[in-house]
This record gives structure tokens, sequence and C-alpha cells, in this order.
């Protein structure tokens, strides 16, 4: 099997929301949120809002 070095490059828009918590949307695919499911799992982009509470997450204190 051949090593594959290429590097993949994800950027990605942070907004907070009004509840203080933050939403994640893709730069390069304007209106793909990043989601997680109740398990834990990625959600797909697509059938993701940015008012679901599967793309809400809360700040890290630094």
């Amino acid at each position: 099997m051949k090593s594959n070095n290429r590097r993949l490059l994800y950027l990605f828009i942070l907004s907070r929301k009004e509840n203080h918590y933050t939403t994640y949307s893709s730069l390069s695919h304007p209106g793909n949120y990043l989601a997680l499911s109740h398990r834990g799992q990625l959600r797909r982009g697509n059938s993701v809002g940015p008012n679901q509470s599967c793309a809400h997450f809360l700040p890290r204190r630094t």
C-alpha cells in the first residue's frame, strides 16, 4: 500500500449565538455546519441547520 502524503485542510467560521453557544460553518461549502449526533458521531453537514441543538457547542475557557 502506498502512503498518501496529501494534507487536508478544513476551514470553519466560528459564530456566537445569543444563548452563548458557538456554531461552526464550512468556509468552502456555505450552509454546511459541523454537528454531532447524540452518540457522538458526525452528522452530514447538508442536513444540519444553524438553529439545531446538535450544531451548538459551548465555548472552551482559556
